[in-house]
Parts: structure tokens; sequence; C-alpha cells
């Protein structure tokens, strides 16, 4: 999803398991997600870039970056509906209880408007509430 190059990456390493960047490359221009996780040891909001809806599901039941408080998917220019990049606020994800139509199950997001996304890549999609497991409802997410 992202590709780094060594010459860009930053001289100076802040963190002794990551390794900071200054630029980094958008590989698939697919659907990706953007999550907001509060650190309360740093008391600081950190920012993180996932490539598929399974990722955010992993990512939002092993808390140790942070608690997820916001997840915006970004379409890029060919898979918005305005045809340049765009942001879908989400209010929250659930589980999908099975698969549907053979694939793998994993989580389906439902934007603030009521749009629901699911699949990889991620596309507007439509479950039942019944097929549903809520995995977090999301603070940050506001209808106005």
């Amino acid at each position: 999803m992202f590709v780094t190059y060594e010459p860009f990456k930053f001289p100076i390493q802040l963190q002794a398991n990551g390794t900071v960047w200054q630029v980094v490359e958008l590989m698939l221009q697919t659907p990706w997600l953007l999550i907001t996780a509060d650190d309360a040891l740093e008391d600081t909001t950190r920012t993180f870039f996932l490539n598929a809806t399974d990722t955010l599901l992993q990512f939002l039941e092993n808390p140790t970056l942070g608690r997820t408080v916001g997840v915006q998917l970004v379409l890029p220019p060919r898979w918005s509906p305005t045809l340049k990049w765009h942001f879908v606020q989400v209010r929250r994800v659930d589980r999908e209880l099975r698969s549907f139509n053979g694939m793998v199950s994993s989580a389906v997001l439902t934007s603030v408007d009521g749009q629901q996304y699911a699949g990889f890549p991620i596309e507007v999609t439509v479950r039942e509430p019944a097929d549903l497991s809520l995995v977090a409802e999301l603070p940050l997410a506001s209808t106005g």
C-alpha cells in the first residue's frame, strides 16, 4: 500500500521501535483508512494509515497504539463520487457475523450519512443489521 525509500528516511529517528519518513508513496490507488487514536500513555493524538477493513479490525481489537476515536475512509479520485480526493467520516464499525457472497467476513463501516462500506477494495455495500456485531462507535464522528 505505502512504499518507502531510503533517501527519504528522516535523519533523526525519534522512536526505537519505528522508522520516521519524510516521504511515503501511495502505491495502490484504492480506498484506504485514516485512523485517529488517543494515546493515553503519551497524552497525545496519533494518526495512522491502514489499507483494509480487516486491518482496521485488528487495530481496534489490539489498542496498544491508542484508543481509536475516529475513522475516515479516503477515496482516491477514480473511486470518489467527486472525481477528487474524498473523505468519508465513519461513525461506527461492525463485524460481519458471517461471510457475504462467499467472501471472508470482515468489517463494515457506516458513515455519518448511513452509507455502508466493506470489502477489499473498500466499496459501497448493504448489510442487514442482524448480520452485524458492533465493534466501535466513534466519538469523533459528527453529522454537522
